[in-house]
């Protein structure tokens, strides 16, 4: 008998195998209905959520958004909102406390967190469709929402530019991307797609586009 032989022998005498799980087999969930411990309080509305919890002296807000792309805002008619019932405030660019500049998100850790340096709120100015343009403050959340649709807002419109492809032209390098390198190379891409044997050159878009 070789060596080996005799290493594994006397492995096997001093680590025999375990008794086989006798569960291994037994599926006894698999392919079976399973009642969630909740779902009879869900679906019987007995259940509650975070927002079923009352909490003392909380105030909710709803925000009132941009309908246009670019432009600035000529006028804001809060006087409708500021009268709707539990209303508690109504703040726009012209009596909102005003704010530092956002920081830009920061990939590698840190505070910062905003996605854009617009102080929205203290300016007048519209750079986005949805930007944040007011924000009414109330005792319940349906009020708020209810009192945020009672905001009128006119605007001095502006022409947006919402083409890629027509603002390539125009395009400039910035000197980092959320505080990162702007180009990162790996090879020889383009070198390599010549040299492939075969190829697949292709634009897709999508419908909605």
């Amino acid at each position: 008998m070789s060596i080996v032989s005799k290493v594994t022998q006397a492995v096997v005498q001093v680590l025999p195998d375990r008794d086989r799980d006798e569960l291994i087999d037994a599926h006894r969930l698999i392919g079976k209905p399973l009642d969630r411990l909740d779902g009879r309080d869900k679906v019987t509305g007995q259940a509650k959520f975070a927002a079923d919890y009352p909490v003392e002296n909380m105030a909710y807000a709803a925000l009132v958004y941009s309908t246009i792309a670019k432009g600035a805002i000529e006028s804001i008619d809060a006087s409708e909102a500021d009268n709707s019932m539990g209303v508690i405030a109504v703040l726009t660019h012209k009596n909102a406390p005003t704010m530092k500049d956002p920081p830009l998100f920061n990939p590698s850790g840190g505070s910062d967190a905003a996605g854009s340096m617009v102080n929205v709120l203290n300016v007048d100015e519209i750079l986005w469709s949805g930007q944040p343009v007011a924000v009414v403050v109330a005792d319940t959340v349906e009020r708020a929402e209810h009192a945020a649709s009672l905001v009128r807002v006119t605007y001095k419109e502006e022409a947006a530019k919402l083409s890629f492809d027509a603002e390539k032209a125009n395009a400039r390098v910035p000197k980092d991307v959320m505080r990162e390198d702007t180009e990162v190379k790996h090879g020889d891409a383009e070198a390599a797609l010549k040299a492939a044997s075969h190829k697949v050159d292709r634009i897709y878009y999508h419908d909605s586009l």
